[in-house]
C-alpha cells in the first residue's frame, strides 16, 4: 500500500511510500516548543492526540517520561517525531532508522538512543525517527515547518486510521 506523498510546491516527498504501520503504531512527539522548529515533533503529536489518537504522545523535552505507558501496548512500530538537521530545505521530512539519527543528527541523542532501545527491549517495538528540517531554534515555529507538521499530521491521521 502507498501512502500519498506530502507536497510542498510542485515537490513531492515519498515520506511513507509502501510502509505498512501495524494495528497499534505509537507517536511520539519529542521536541521544545518554545524553542521555534524544535517543537514540530510535539506539534505533530498534539494534532494527533485531538484527533483522537490514543497513542499519540506529545513528550516534549522528557520522552522518558513516557515509555512505561507506550511499552504498556506494546507497539509494533513506534514513531519518534523530532527536529534532525539531515542538511535539507526547511521543512523537509524525511525518516530515519533510529539508530542513524543518534549518530549526530539529533539535538536530543543520548536521550532518544536510550529511550529506543528500551522499547525495542521492553515492548519489541520497531523504532523510526520521523525528521523535520528545522529552520530556526527560536520563537515560534517556522512557517515551512508549520506547514510540514500539518501536511505530515494529516498523512500519519490517514496511515493510523487505515489499521486502527
Amino acid at each position: 500500500m502507498q501512502a500519498r506523498s506530502l507536497q510542498k510546491g510542485s515537490r513531492k516527498l515519498n515520506i511513507f511510500s509502501e510502509s505498512v504501520f501495524p494495528a497499534g503504531t505509537a507517536v511520539m512527539g519529542v521536541g521544545n516548543p518554545s524553542r521555534g522548529d524544535d517543537g514540530s515533533g510535539v506539534a505533530v503529536a498534539e494534532i494527533l492526540r485531538e484527533k483522537g489518537f490514543k497513542l499519540s504522545f506529545p513528550c516534549g523535552e522528557n520522552p522518558e517520561n513516557y515509555l512505561g505507558k507506550i511499552a504498556s501496548f506494546k507497539p509494533g512500530l513506534v514513531l519518534i517525531i523530532d527536529a534532525v538537521d539531515f542538511g535539507g530545505r526547511p521543512g523537509a521530512v524525511r525518516v530515519f532508522e533510529s539508530q542513524k539519527v543518534f549518530q549526530g543528527l539529533s539535538t536530543h541523542t543520548a536521550g532518544l538512543d536510550l529511550s529506543a532501545e528500551f522499547l525495542r527491549l521492553e515492548a519489541g517495538s520497531k523504532v523510526m525517527v520521523v525528521g523535520i528540517q528545522p529552520q530556526t531554534l527560536s520563537g515560534s515555529i517556522s512557517r515551512s515547518v508549520r506547514e510540514s507538521v500539518e501536511r505530515l499530521a494529516e498523512e500519519l491521521e490517514k496511515k493510523l486510521c487505515m489499521n486502527q
